[in-house]
């Protein structure tokens, strides 16, 4: 958020909008925030957690593009790649731009229009749930929900209160690990409270926003 400002600030303003001042975001405010929505689901599709996913072991022998899979090889999903290179567009547009055609930017492309690919044209979020975060078929990860689910409220409810900007007079570069997972490594930031938040202020939105 603090290398994407305008898409940080465009973010607060649907939260502010629809939320108000006195209470934190819940799930009941979901479908009233799509721009939020579409922000979450570009960072998942930007940096997958897991890129290289969970490996699969097929179960019979099988052909794949001329390719013998013998049965029991171990079959290493590249869930980066898919997210990158985004083919479920190109069948829906039935169109071809190249071999490897890369029809998607991320969000540090400093451009707040690249969330409109999650959008549809009156505003709402379409039906792209960029589901092959969390895996394939079957052995998809059974926590997918509930991980959907606490991402949606940490970020939210971080936006309502807090405004993350860069370190006064530095340029951090953020370092990712990489491996079976991928995240960013620890990187200097600021946290500046939104408004006139105090701590005593934050802690009574807390209270408020308890059922």
């Amino acid at each position: 958020m603090m290398n994407s400002p305008e898409v940080q600030e465009r973010a607060q303003s649907e939260i502010d909008n629809i939320v108000g001042f006195d209470r934190l975001p819940n799930f009941d405010d979901l479908p009233a925030l799509p721009y939020v929505g579409a922000l979450i689901r570009e960072v998942k599709r930007w940096h997958p957690p897991a890129p290289l996913g969970i490996v699969h072991s097929n179960t019979e022998d099988d052909f794949y593009r001329g390719y013998f899979i013998p049965k029991g090889a171990s079959i290493v999903p590249n869930i980066w790649f898919v997210l990158q290179f985004n083919f479920v567009i190109l069948r829906r547009n039935r169109c071809s731009l190249g071999p490897w055609p890369i029809i998607r930017r991320s969000i540090l492309s400093q451009n707040p229009s690249v969330l409109i690919t999650f959008l549809n044209p009156d505003g709402t979020l379409n039906d792209d749930t960029v589901p092959w975060v969390f895996g394939f078929g079957r052995r998809r990860c059974p926590g997918r929900d509930i991980a959907d689910a606490s991402l949606w409220c940490a970020i939210t409810c971080i936006l309502a209160t807090f405004t993350i900007k860069k370190p006064v007079g530095q340029e951090p570069q953020i370092k990712w690990k990489s491996g079976l997972s991928s995240y960013p490594l620890p990187f200097p930031c600021r946290f500046v409270p939104r408004k006139t938040y105090d701590a005593q202020g934050l802690t009574r939105l807390i209270q408020n926003s308890l059922p």
